[in-house]
């Protein structure tokens, strides 16, 4: 009877310390284990500090971690103003680089100063060249100083000009008397005026259109005429003007066939062609293509 009690007693504490070894040995195993899972959970701090990817165990982001409006973020790099450069983040690098750059480009507009390009009238005079007639010199000229500083032009006045010009030379080798062609200009309601040539005038006092002696300088001396002789004369008109385009080359050309017709000479065009009606129509072609563009640019 002692000898069972004594068999029972021994497999009772057997047990026990089985149970006790195996109870030890899951604990230490399930303690390695969340240590190895604590490990791949949480990726090393030189790996994103570089750049490089969190280990490849890795499923979860890192937590965000939420601070306390009363409490200020506890940071174990901050360094006291006047640090090294070095505890600068990124961020403020770039804010100051965007200062600097703002400063640079107020810096270049005070030494720079935006400059408002001035509108310089150009007219073509080779066409004026090749046709050997001699037109007054202050059509052609660009502005002087002084004019720039007059009163503001009138509107017609600004964006692009065209200047179109028209010549009545005489027949074979005859040349137009002085006395003649002041009675035609005269007796067609033109005037002698500035630099000394004839203008036909609009009823505000400008001119819509000129005539120039051929010859240089292209002015007449109303004191000479009775001994003056030249062999052509000069038509020529600005647009824009006083008058519509149209109106200002109809006006011209019916002064320069009159003056054909009087002084038995020929119309012709700025080249020294004879005038057909074929250059006629390319005149007015080149009159309604200058009105569009002044109406495209607005003026």
């Amino acid at each position: 009877m002692n000898d069972l009690r004594l068999a029972l007693l021994a497999v009772g504490v057997l047990v026990l310390v089985v149970v006790y070894l195996y109870s030890q040995w899951e604990a230490k195993r399930k303690g390695i284990r969340d240590q190895e899972l604590g490990r791949r959970r949480m990726p090393t701090l030189g790996a994103y500090e570089e750049g490089l990817e969190a280990p490849a165990g890795s499923t979860e982001p890192p937590q965000e971690v939420k601070i306390s409006p009363q409490e200020p973020e506890a940071s174990p790099t901050s360094q006291p103003p006047g640090g090294s450069q070095e505890s600068r983040g990124p961020e403020e690098e770039f804010l100051e680089d965007l200062d600097g750059l703002a400063t640079l480009v107020e810096e270049t507009k005070e030494d720079h100063p935006e400059k408002i390009p001035e509108r310089t009238e150009v007219m073509s005079t080779k066409e004026a060249k090749k046709s050997r007639f001699a037109l007054p010199k202050k059509w052609f000229k660009t502005k002087s100083q002084s004019e720039s500083q007059s009163p503001p032009p009138p509107p017609e006045t600004l964006g692009p000009e065209l200047i179109i010009v028209l010549t009545v030379v005489a027949r074979g080798k005859s040349m137009f008397r002085g006395t003649d062609i002041v009675q035609v200009l005269e007796g067609k309601g033109l005037r002698h005026g500035e630099m000394n040539i004839y203008h036909a005038y609009s009823p505000g006092g400008r001119a819509v259109f000129s005539v120039a002696n051929i010859m240089e300088p292209g002015s007449f001396d109303l004191e000479q005429m009775d001994h003056f002789s030249s062999p052509g004369l000069t038509l020529f008109l600005r647009l824009p003007g006083p008058a519509g385009g149209f109106a200002a080359f109809d006006a011209m050309l019916e002064t320069a066939e009159l003056l054909a017709e009087k002084l038995n000479g020929e119309v012709r065009d700025e080249r020294r062609n004879v005038l057909t009606t074929q250059a006629i129509e390319q005149i007015r072609e080149r009159i309604l293509a200058f009105n569009r563009t002044r109406r495209s640019m607005g003026v």
